[in-house]
């Protein structure tokens, strides 16, 4: 019966944050998980992270700077806003 046990694994996923600092400590801590399961399993492992897009971070002002779409319903003077 052959190995049950594969010999290369690749898991894939994506991380999505509003904040960079939190982006930094999920890779981070996605880094220690991944080396400490290869020194459990004395197996050879990497962590390779394709950068996309920055975090975004959605405010008040960034919100005003979107065109409305026309619309009986949305219209600019029936917006309020509170900070």
């Amino acid at each position: 019966m052959p190995n049950a046990i594969a010999e290369t694994a690749k898991l894939t996923g994506t991380i999505r944050t509003t904040d960079t600092d939190t982006r930094r400590q999920i890779k981070a801590g996605i880094k220690r998980i991944v080396s400490a399961a290869g020194t459990l399993h004395n197996a050879d492992v990497s962590v390779d992270f394709v950068e996309g897009y920055p975090s975004v971070i959605n405010t008040v002002v960034s919100g005003l700077m979107v065109p409305l779409p026309p619309s009986p319903t949305l219209h600019p003077s029936t917006l309020h806003f509170r900070a």
